[in-house]
């Protein structure tokens, strides 16, 4: 057998590239971080907020000291086969072992029925036996709803060791009253990716080179 992985693109598999002045989003990532010590932190935040960039530097800050999975989704994601293929391929890019194997439509002419996937799955997270993050991006994207279903079922049934990231531009359909009365998700939204005076104090220096005025960084978190 040739490389199960071979047909999935790089570039789904790992945080985009982003731009070089950056600054420091910190109480935004140490909410991330506490969060990650349950089962989901969920990032929901309009188009523009920030969110990728956040998670981008919460993933490039950590990597060195867990196990990172990240898959950014796209439209096409709604095929399932294609999504679990690119989950699958995300997880054991971070964990080789990972043997779960979700047949793409290279490989079969019938894709298999999502609770066989989603079985799959969920047997060989219990398998890995070791922490796990899993960062998807670009949630809102799924509009499928027996796949938004299945991956809730996912949400519901993984094992304790492995923790998920999830970020979209409105609030997925996903049942989270169990996550939620076990206190096992953590929420972010458009307050906590806004940028603080500090920050904005912070962006001034390294874009213009001088320091804003008080009233200057007021009017912008204000505006912005």
């Amino acid at each position: 057998m040739g490389d199960p992985l071979s047909h999935l693109l790089p570039t789904k598999l790992s945080p985009p590239r982003t731009a070089s002045v950056l600054v420091s989003r910190s109480a935004a990532l140490r909410k991330i971080e506490r969060g990650v010590g349950g089962t989901l932190v969920l990032v929901t935040a309009p188009l523009g907020s920030g969110k990728t960039t956040l998670l981008t530097q919460w993933y490039r800050e950590v990597g060195g000291s867990r196990l990172l999975a990240w898959l950014s989704l796209d439209e096409r994601d709604n095929a399932p086969e294609r999504f679990f293929s690119y989950l699958v391929g995300a997880i054991r890019r971070a964990a080789p072992e990972f043997d779960a194997y979700i047949a793409s439509q290279l490989d079969a002419q019938v894709a298999p029925p999502l609770d066989h996937a989603t079985t799959v799955v969920l047997r060989s997270l219990w398998n890995l036996g070791r922490e796990l993050v899993v960062v998807i991006d670009d949630f809102h994207v799924l509009r499928e709803r027996s796949l938004v279903r299945a991956f809730s079922y996912l949400l519901d049934h993984a094992p304790p060791h492995v923790h998920w990231i999830v970020s979209s531009r409105s609030p997925p359909e996903l049942d989270l009253t169990k996550l939620k009365l076990t206190e096992q998700l953590v929420t972010l939204d458009g307050r906590d990716l806004g940028l603080d005076g500090e920050a904005i104090h912070e962006l001034g220096q390294r874009l213009c080179g001088a320091a804003l005025r008080a009233e200057d960084v007021e009017y912008l978190r204000a505006r912005t």
